[in-house]
């Protein structure tokens, strides 16, 4: 049986699988590991509906093509993000302009955006949901001052998925400046400049955050760069440390634990960060 995936012809080898159902659910973890969902299926030139699932027990015996299209994961969600965009686009544009009955209609698809938008802005879900309640075109002004900022966050992460190379550099570039001034703010702690640290740790962390989010998608373009040596680590061995790293300042810095935050700064962060830095630097 030929497997082809996008038009080409895949050495995809058959251990144990019998049934067509068990080669896609084999094809579907290999694409989804490369970061690729299905899309079509075709059995000897015959096209298998999405939802219909009768096929997956037939067997193997005497199939000659096993054909699959497949969308990369990126491309869903830039598309997933634009349909956000779109409906809090015109959710605005309703509470500042429309009428109660234009807004009843827009809300009533709001579920999937509910959903969905944690995924591009986990802290937003519920501010969001929380304006809407009760909300009228008369007193939308609080619904409007969440949506304006969400818009900002989603172009955001659409140009992240779109152009990672160009958002990792100027991000890159920004960071360096932050890092420079977190390395003031355990001193700044000591002597009760709390609230220029308190700038400092969240342009940080807002910075860090993006570039950690970008690099999966540095891999993506340049997959050796999963084995680069960065701090002493693999890429991949590399962003879990620092992830759990950052992980423990965030509740250092929820539980006031000053000490620990500026140990975790000084000793951990910043050189680590500096070292990934370093290596985006080398690479560009």
């Amino acid at each position: 049986m030929d497997i082809l995936v996008n038009d080409v012809r895949i050495d995809f080898t058959l251990e144990n699988e019998s049934t067509l159902g068990e080669v896609f659910t084999e094809l579907d973890r290999w694409l989804r590991g490369n970061g690729h969902v299905v899309d079509t299926v075709s059995i000897d030139g015959a096209s298998q509906f999405s939802d219909d699932t009768s096929w997956h027990g037939a067997p193997i015996v005497g199939v000659e093509t096993f054909s699959i299209t497949a969308r990369s994961l990126r491309e869903d969600e830039v598309h997933e993000i634009e349909t956000i965009y779109q409906y809090l686009d015109l959710l605005r544009r309703v509470l500042q302009s429309g009428s109660d009955a234009q807004l009843a209609d827009v809300l009533a698809e709001y579920s999937y955006v509910a959903q969905s938008l944690p995924r591009y802005a986990p802290s937003a879900g519920d501010a969001l949901s929380a304006a809407l309640d009760g909300v009228t075109v008369e007193n939308g002004e609080r619904a409007i001052s969440v949506v304006a900022p969400l818009l900002a966050i989603l172009e955001e992460r659409q140009r992240e998925l779109l152009e990672p190379e160009r958002e990792a550099r100027a991000t890159a570039t920004a960071l360096r400046g932050a890092l420079a001034a977190v390395e003031s703010v355990p001193t700044q702690l000591q002597s009760g400049e709390d609230a220029s640290a308190m700038a400092a740790i969240t342009t940080f962390t807002e910075l860090a955050g993006k570039i950690l989010r970008i690099l999966p998608l540095l891999l993506e373009i340049s997959p050796d760069m999963a084995e680069a040596n960065v701090d002493g680590q693999t890429m991949d061995a590399f962003v879990a440390g620092i992830n759990a790293t950052l992980g423990e300042a965030v509740d250092a810095f929820g539980r006031e634990d000053f000490v620990l935050l500026g140990d975790l700064l000084e000793y951990e962060i910043v050189p680590r960060m500096g070292a990934l830095l370093d290596h985006l630097e080398r690479d560009e």
